[in-house]
């Protein structure tokens, strides 16, 4: 069948629909459409702005959490600063650097001598007892104690030997160790922290070495330097206390060379870290995580709404911020998304309940509409019966009531003029009968 048939049969089925129904169907087609396309318009517009929300709340969760880990850093630096001012340790540092003579060679030949010896030294050996178990290693215990994150501490005299320490170091010499190097800074001090964390080997914990110098209280040479390991467990327990009851949030610290570390990860201490809680994410998405809001990461199969703030401070501190390190926020796009999906449906129930609302409100319309019409159908099949007595009725001032009105004049104008032909029929009757008499009558004469 051709299109024009097809065309030509929808016309002509169209044509026997009832009036009633064609006013029925064309406000519900009407009503459907502006529902419909309301109710998308509005779920997409809702859709993203709640999306935006969630990402942007990812962003300001990552950005808070960047800002909390650089100030747990530098509180570490600030405590071992404070720390670095103990008189019992300055005045270890000075002791030990009065014993030197003037020959920088016979220094280094005697602490690399040493060094070596140390290699072989276990705990309870007596040299390790003299480093462990002095005034000054009872001051570096008693701070371990404190903070217990700081898991080794110790202090070198001014060309980096041991002078004391909280555990039994595997190096005696120090001085050749690049933090050690940088915190001296060839006499003018720094402060060190390290890039990159040092994962141990029999635990799996990762930690960070800082170091600050010491001090001549008068003169401010740097007489020593004080160096702790710090472990990122307290990071572990911040992210795990700021999304605790979130479920579907996961926080992750990013470090420069794009290896993440989970907040579960981190916060481990009783036996070794799962290892396949780690993972690493590729410059690509991380270049996007830099520039954007938030972006999606596929993760074990798992698809993740992400976001990345920097670590540093309030105040930006360099020493915080030349760490290059991150926080990546990410929220399991299911769950993140069950807000905008209950939204969806509350607009979508919303618009099948108008619907609904309007086919009625249609059927009424349509009644109301039609059957004025209707009505004034059935008065014209009367009078084409042949009723001309039948009266339209005016039931409103609009087209409808103006048409019943017309209807009226027509079928009075119709009673007037068949009136007047039965009268006119009457008159010719009356003048033919007459003449027919007159016709009679000569005939009858003649």
């Amino acid at each position: 069948m051709s299109k024009n048939s097809w065309s030509q049969k929808i016309v002509h089925q169209s044509e026997r629909i009832r009036l009633q129904t064609k006013f029925i169907l064309a406000f519900l087609f009407v009503s459907l459409f502006a529902v419909t396309s309301v109710a998308y318009v509005t779920n997409y517009t809702t859709s993203r702005a709640l999306i935006d929300a969630v990402g942007n709340d990812l962003k300001n969760l990552s950005n808070s959490q960047g800002v909390a880990v650089g100030d747990l850093l530098l509180h570490q630096v600030e405590l071992l600063q404070s720390l670095s001012l103990n008189e019992i340790l300055i005045n270890k540092a000075n002791l030990a650097n009065a014993l030197y003579g003037n020959d920088l060679a016979a220094i280094q030949t005697v602490l690399q001598q040493k060094d070596t010896a140390w290699k072989t030294v276990t705990e309870t050996d007596r040299v390790a007892q003299i480093i462990l178990t002095n005034t000054a290693s009872d001051e570096l215990l008693t701070f371990r104690n404190r903070f217990p994150n700081h898991v080794e501490i110790f202090i070198t005299d001014r060309y980096g030997a041991l002078l004391a320490a909280s555990n039994l170091t595997s190096d005696y010499y120090q001085g050749d160790e690049g933090w050690w190097q940088h915190a001296y800074n060839n006499g003018k001090g720094n402060t060190y922290m390290g890039m990159m964390p040092n994962q141990d080997v029999s635990s799996g914990t990762f930690s960070l070495i800082i170091a600050v110098p010491i001090y001549e209280k008068r003169s401010r040479d740097v007489i020593g330097i004080l160096r702790t390991t710090y472990s990122l467990q307290n990071i572990g327990v911040l992210f795990q206390s700021s999304i605790l009851h979130e479920d579907g949030l996961r926080l992750s610290l990013l470090l420069p060379n794009n290896l993440a570390l989970p907040a579960p990860y981190l916060s481990a201490s009783s036996h070794a870290p799962d290892e396949s809680l780690l993972y690493t994410l590729d410059d690509e998405l991380i270049g996007r995580l830099k520039t954007m809001s938030f972006a999606q990461m596929s993760q074990h199969q798992v698809i993740y709404l992400a976001s990345l703030g920097p670590v540093t401070t309030i105040d930006a501190n360099p020493l915080i911020t030349s760490l290059s390190w991150s926080v990546v926020a990410q929220h399991d796009r299911d769950t993140a998304l069950d807000s905008v999906r209950a939204q969806q449906r509350s607009i979508w129930m919303l618009a099948v309940l108008l619907l609904g609302l309007t086919a009625v409100s249609g059927v009424f319309a349509g009644r109301m509409l039609s059957n004025p019409i209707l009505r004034l159908t059935a008065v014209a099949q009367q009078i084409r019966d042949g009723n001309l007595q039948i009266q339209a009725a005016v039931e409103s001032q609009d087209e409808i009531g103006e048409l019943a009105q017309t209807f009226n004049n027509m079928t009075r104008q119709m009673r007037l003029s068949i009136t007047q032909l039965e009268e006119h029929r009457d008159q010719l009757e009356h003048r033919v009968a007459a003449r027919t008499a007159d016709l009679e009558r000569q005939t009858k004469t003649l």
